[in-house]
């Protein structure tokens, strides 16, 4: 007897502990395993990095810093480069190969320990040099070559984007209570690391003191910046990020600052007004001023008018504590305003949105996002080295009006000598495979080389 596939996050083990077959079944359906992350746009950031011409180029150390590493999907990729970059350059003659370094920042500390596992797995001593690259290029092509039989199977498409690339983005490896590998490539005793990682459980917001701390201040070659949350924090109901399943109004990214106040605390402290103003101005939420009220039990469903100390049977006496409560009282201002507006009822989508949106505004004043992605911009400057590149991926237009607002004006001043006016969307086959993808937008700038 087939028992159906479990529904529950915490209930999914095979997928929580890596293993591949279920994971290869997940990802063919166009879904994301439980507890991972599927890197989105690998291939176009990796293009725009060019870490291979940047590494021949550089007279001594290639730097790159991963903002946002999450589960390590960009980073997996961007290790791998740098490997083959390596391989090639020492095989043309050179006596070392060049140096390069991955710093990777995250302010989840959990999964931020996890990936320094998966990662570093990557850079473990080899008895040859090339060998660790050859790993890496067998890795990828055999788990290409099953994804496809698979995915043939089920009547898909088949294109080898269908899983990521680099072999430690998916594949579960350093568990937790396993010593971490070392975080340097094996080299001659007495000869500096080809190639090092370093993680930090710091918000980049902090990236200027970081590098200056590290030495690396204007010599950073390379930033990505992936905003937004992961797969891992909005699949887990416990972080409470997502509304498709019961958990605490938390949306804390950085559980550890017990300072933060959680969505909840600021829901049962925050007033009317400013509650209006954070649902448009993060979310771009229309029915803003019928949402706030309702969340805050200050008026009843769907009206506008009355003394926000009105009492009435249809008022609520407490904001809401879970996740399906906050979705459920979105669900109805969407079906008063419906009602109002004499038009059709909202359909499941449409309300499943108008929650999301609701949110997302939430998550972002919780972990002032916007202000730590302003501290980002203002200080890529002084951190990249002459000629290097910024790339961010956004999510909503509130982050991508800020990037584009900070390229557009260090171009305007001579900070930049490029950058993307148009931006880049994910291709209709990533689309299909990974939902999640279809709101990214990648946009990219180059610091001004000194003459």
């Amino acid at each position: 007897m087939r028992h159906p596939p479990p529904l529950q996050f915490e209930d999914k083990y095979k997928e929580h502990r890596g293993d591949a077959e279920t994971i290869l079944k997940v990802l063919c359906k166009g879904s994301t395993p439980a507890g991972q992350h599927v890197p989105i746009m690998p291939a176009e950031i990796m293009e725009r990095l060019s870490l291979a011409s940047r590494m021949a180029a550089s007279a001594g150390e290639l730097v790159v810093v991963d903002c946002t590493v999450g589960y390590g999907g960009h980073s997996s990729e961007i290790l791998a480069e740098m490997m083959r970059a390596q391989s090639r350059l020492g095989q043309s003659g050179g006596s070392l190969a060049p140096r390069a370094r991955l710093v990777c920042l995250d302010q989840d500390v959990t999964e931020l320990r996890k990936t320094e596992r998966r990662l570093s797995a990557l850079l473990a001593p080899t008895a040859a040099g090339g060998a660790a690259v050859a790993q890496i290029d067998a890795a990828a092509a055999a788990v290409a070559a099953r994804e496809r039989r698979r995915c043939q199977l089920a009547l898909l498409p088949s294109p080898p984007e269908c899983v990521p690339s680099p072999p430690g983005s998916m594949s579960g490896g350093g568990g937790e209570g396993q010593p971490a590998p070392p975080r340097a490539a094996g080299t001659p005793e007495g000869q500096p690391a080809p190639l090092t990682l370093s993680c930090h459980h710091c918000n980049f917001e902090s990236l200027g003191s970081l590098a200056a701390s590290l030495g690396l201040a204007g010599r950073v070659s390379a930033t990505v910046a992936d905003l937004g949350f992961s797969s891992m924090q909005v699949d887990d109901p416990s972080r409470g990020f997502s509304h498709k399943a019961l958990g605490f109004l938390d949306m804390r990214m950085d559980a550890t600052q017990i300072d933060t106040p959680t969505a909840h605390a600021l829901l049962e402290s925050v007033s009317l007004p400013r509650l209006v103003e954070i649902l448009q101005e993060n979310a771009d939420e229309t029915l803003a001023e019928y949402i706030a009220p309702a969340l805050l039990g200050l008026r009843p469903w769907g009206h506008r008018g009355g003394s926000e100390g009105a009492h009435s049977a249809e008022q609520l006496r407490s904001v809401p504590g879970t996740t399906v409560e906050l979705a459920q009282r979105v669900k109805r201002v969407c079906l008063a305003a419906a009602k109002r507006e004499r038009r059709p009822e909202p359909d499941r989508k449409e309300v499943a949105s108008c929650a999301a949106r609701t949110m997302q505004a939430l998550r972002i004043e919780v972990n002032g996002e916007f202000a730590a992605l302003e501290a980002l911009l203002d200080v890529l400057p002084a951190v990249l080295a002459p000629g290097g590149v910024a790339v961010f991926l956004t999510f909503h237009s509130g982050e991508d009006r800020r990037v584009k607002k900070a390229f557009k004006k260090g171009f305007q001043d001579g900070v930049y000598s490029e950058w993307s006016r148009e931006v880049v969307r994910a291709g209709g086959d990533e689309r299909f495979r990974n939902p999640r993808s279809k709101c990214a937008k990648l946009r990219w700038a180059i610091r001004k080389p000194h003459n």
